[in-house]
């Protein structure tokens, strides 16, 4: 979420609105803050002289510029975009009908615009909660409990105006939390709804802040009320109390998927209770207050904002133990009797069944369903859980491999999708055949180190990622204690459906062993060689769209200045999408300086120097000379790069 903030550093949005922009009667004099949902601008009244801050509906999955004026993406449905804009105006006129409170940043005006809507909203001075945190860490000055309930109730009196008011927020984080220079008070901004009604229309991730959202938010199943926000002020809570750790400690609070994984499989909470983290410097009936605000299930926290108020103020010293997963507290009303809260957080839907994706692992049927093979056709080939007498008495052996028979039966049938587990990557089959690897002489982008021009046939059966991998598939390794435990930086960017970044070619390797583990089946990073093949999806051009490429195909050239959701483009012939642009991908093979003795069966070159490792595809600050599908990058195995993912490949068995 985008902040009304004074920052330290620079944002950087090349399809921003320049500086002199007039806007109606403001005149934009830079940007505050920016986001997947839009940007804030700085902008100063012509008449007044008052500074404001105004905020432009522009999510980046969805819209694009040209000139002045916002328009969804080409060939794209216009209706998403459409209908996020109504609700942005909705969300935006309730905003200005409220009654206001010192905490909630007064909005004052909407107005449509450039194809798009504005918000315009009081400029308060100051900095994010989300800074503040950091110096006073950095300092070593942990909180205590004065400290906490100074930022804590006046948010929370604000925060039930709001709630009295028929609103919620949606995403309460540090980040989303100013503190005014003026009186050093704290502010709630980045109220989420409609950008919740815009992500159900993409695989960006949901407007909400990883960590601090409750599990109806990011499954999309329960209710959302009050309650739901006060989870948000809860992992807040939880943030102060947890400061000040050692580095190598998580700082944020672990997300309710992990949390709801450990519960499901009957592990222990991951996530670390205030009751130990604050021993020693807070009130321990407070901390209990603060790990009851962070309970799974939505009944089992404080229903309103002043229940909360009262309990922190004046903690229960009996109630020193943190719930157990079972307890309920104060029900909440009866789903018929409860309001219409004006937010869209039921639109997340899609992450519905995230429980399922985190529990279970193998099914073959799943498989054949995504597949499209007939399960009666697949059952005849699956070993039977009941052993079939003889007269030895001994179950005798399948004489068919059924994951060989089932896999031979998808490499027929190249373009098919399959799922090899709940939690696995989406893979497509990929046809054989042979192509022209390297450039072209004509290529003006030609380097060195794409020639000579040579064939190659690709003769294996494959099975290729759809997407890059994404943070979600990540952390279900990690979770399940593969991985080596590495749990990558998102830079802010959020996590979920975009692709995970800052993996080394090692990372990539421990991915594919894990998995492979996991399934029984042989996972791995693709060779250089089925990179390209897969890339080019049987076209001769620079790019699988022509000979050039613009912002309607591909994230790069700091257009966006972040990773966007895997599947945000149009995929090419093969069904791949981001395989130009979003972020590089590890391939398996070593480097060489030139094709000179380059394998021409599509096998790994294992000759050269593996010390360094070759790189596909380009990225989101890349220029698109890089984005070429016959452009080489080498890094170090074991570097991390925020613009350095990888997608996963699968051999079917002959």
């Amino acid at each position: 979420m985008v902040s009304h903030a004074v920052q330290t550093g620079e944002y950087h949005r090349s399809d921003a609105l320049p500086v002199g922009t007039v806007l109606r009667e403001y005149t934009l004099e830079g940007i505050l803050g920016c986001g997947g949902f839009g940007i804030v601008y700085r902008a100063r009244h012509n008449e007044r002289g008052h500074p404001v801050a105004i905020r432009e509906f522009l999510p980046i999955e969805l819209a694009v510029r040209e000139g002045t004026t916002v328009r969804p993406r080409e060939g794209a449905d216009s209706e998403p975009f459409e209908e996020g804009l109504r609700r942005f105006e909705d969300e935006s006129r309730s905003l200005i009908e409220f009654d206001g409170h010192p905490t909630v940043a007064a909005c004052r005006d909407f107005f449509r615009a450039h194809g798009t809507g504005y918000l315009v909203m009081d400029y308060e001075d100051g900095e994010s909660f989300a800074e503040a945190l950091l110096r006073r860490e950095s300092e070593g000055r942990p909180f205590d409990d004065p400290d906490l309930l100074a930022v804590i109730e006046p948010l929370l009196e604000g925060l039930a105006r709001v709630h009295e008011a028929g609103l919620l927020h949606g995403d309460i984080n540090p980040s989303n939390i100013l503190i005014r220079h003026s009186d050093e008070q704290p502010m709630l901004i980045g109220f989420a709804a409609a950008n919740q009604g815009v992500a159900r229309h993409g695989k960006l991730l949901a407007p909400y802040t990883r960590g601090y959202a409750a599990l109806e938010q990011v499954a999309g199943v329960g209710e959302v009320g009050p309650w739901t926000d006060i989870y948000g002020i809860g992992a807040l809570m939880w943030r102060m109390v947890a400061g000040c750790r050692p580095a190598r400690e998580p700082q944020d609070p672990i997300p309710v998927e992990r949390r709801t994984h450990a519960a499901l499989v009957g592990k222990q909470d991951p996530l670390p209770s205030v009751q130990v983290l604050g021993e020693g410097r807070f009130t321990p009936s407070r901390l209990a207050v603060i790990d009851r605000c962070m309970r799974l299930k939505e009944m089992d926290r404080f229903q309103s904002c002043s229940e909360l108020l009262e309990a922190l103020r004046d903690p229960p010293e009996e109630r020193t133990d943190a719930p157990v997963l079972g307890e309920t507290a104060q029900a909440p009303p009866e789903p018929g009797k409860r309001r219409a809260w004006k937010v869209a957080l039921a639109a997340v839907a899609a992450a519905v069944g995230v429980a399922v994706v985190l529990t279970q692992w193998w099914n073959a049927d799943e498989v054949d369903r995504v597949a499209g093979i007939n399960p009666s056709d697949a059952a005849s080939s699956r070993p039977s859980n009941t052993a079939e007498s003889g007269e030895s008495g001994v179950q005798e052996e399948p004489s068919v491999d059924p994951l060989a028979e089932r896999d031979a039966q998808l490499a027929a049938t190249p373009g098919r999708h399959l799922r090899d587990c709940h939690g696995c990557p989406e893979l497509v089959v990929i046809p054989r055949g042979s192509y022209s690897m390297g450039s072209p002489a004509q290529d003006d982008g030609r380097g060195s180190d794409e020639v000579p021009r040579h064939e190659v046939s690709i003769d294996d059966s494959l099975a290729v990622g759809i997407y890059e991998l994404t943070f979600r598939e990540w952390d279900i390794c990690v979770d399940a204690g593969g991985c080596n435990g590495y749990s990558p930086d998102d830079h802010g960017w959020g996590c979920e459906w975009r692709p995970v970044v800052g993996v080394s070619w090692e990372d990539a390797q421990a991915y594919v062993q894990w998995i492979s583990s996991m399934t029984g089946l042989e996972y791995r990073l693709p060779s250089e060689a089925e990179w390209e093949y897969v890339a080019r999806a049987g076209t001769e051009g620079k790019y699988y769209v022509g000979e050039e490429i613009t912002p309607d195909w591909a994230n790069y050239g700091w257009n966006v200045g972040m990773t966007l959701g895997v599947g945000s483009y149009q995929a090419n012939a093969f069904d791949l999408h981001d395989v130009h642009g979003n972020v590089w991908e590890w391939v398996a093979d070593c480097w060489n300086g030139s094709y000179l003795g380059a394998p021409t069966d599509g096998s790994v070159w294992t000759t050269g120097d593996c010390t360094q490792r070759v790189l596909r595809g380009g990225s989101w600050h890349d220029a698109p000379t890089h984005l070429r599908s016959s452009n080489r990058h080498k890094e170090r195995a074991g570097t991390r790069n925020p613009n350095v993912g990888f997608r996963v490949v699968r051999t079917l068995s002959p």
